[in-house]
C-alpha cells in the first residue's frame, strides 16, 4: 500500500480497523485522502481532508462535492465526522 504524503501521515486509526488501500486525490483544488478499510466485518471508503481546508465548508457541502467529483455514488449512505485530531472524515460505500 503506497505510504501517504506527509500532510496525511498522522491520520487516526482505530485499533480494529485494517485499510485496504489509499490514495491521494483533489477535489475541488482540495488534497484528500482516500482509504478503502474493512471494520467489524463492514467494509468501506473515507475521504480524509485537512481539518483546516474544510473549515468554512458545510458537512453537505462536502458530500455534494465528492458526488459531483464522481468519488461518491449518488445514493451511497454518508457520515462526515469532525473531531479533534485534525481531519475531517466523508464516511462512504458501506458493504456487509
Amino acid at each position: 500500500m503506497p505510504a501517504a504524503s506527509s500532510k496525511f501521515a498522522n491520520v487516526p486509526l482505530d485499533d480494529d480497523t485494517r485499510v485496504l488501500s489509499q490514495s491521494e486525490v483533489s477535489i475541488n483544488g482540495l488534497d484528500a485522502l482516500h482509504q478503502r478499510w474493512v471494520w467489524d466485518g463492514i467494509i468501506g471508503q473515507s475521504l480524509v481532508f485537512l481539518a483546516g481546508d474544510v473549515s468554512a465548508t458545510t458537512d453537505q457541502e462536502i458530500v455534494d462535492m465528492a458526488r459531483v467529483a464522481g468519488l461518491v455514488a449518488m445514493e451511497s449512505a454518508t457520515t462526515v465526522s469532525r473531531g479533534d485530531s485534525g481531519f475531517v472524515f466523508l464516511n462512504f460505500g458501506f458493504e456487509t
